[in-house]
């Protein structure tokens, strides 16, 4: 399993843990009991890094050129959960 995709599914598991929370806070405001799940949607964004495409000619005027310095950073990934609760007096 890539780190990507590690990442990718602890945000969703992070996503859907604040959702419950958040209505186990209202139904407590509320004064009624949370008694399960009716839906989930979910929507993922994150940064995808592509190669492009090199045409030979560019790759070889890219051989004589100075190597270019690679840092390394962070990749964000975003999660969005949307969940439908059912609740009881």
């Amino acid at each position: 399993m890539s780190q990507n995709t590690k990442a990718q599914q602890e945000a969703f598991k992070l996503a859907v843990q604040q959702a419950k929370d958040t209505a186990h806070t209202i139904a407590d405001a509320a004064g009624v009991k949370l008694t399960g799940i009716s839906g989930i949607d979910t929507f993922q964004q994150g940064v995808a890094y592509r190669p492009h495409p090199m045409m030979k000619a560019a790759g070889a005027m890219m051989a004589d050129a100075a190597p270019t310095p690679i840092e390394s950073g962070d990749q964000e990934v975003t999660s969005t959960v949307t969940m439908r609760f059912e609740f009881e007096n």
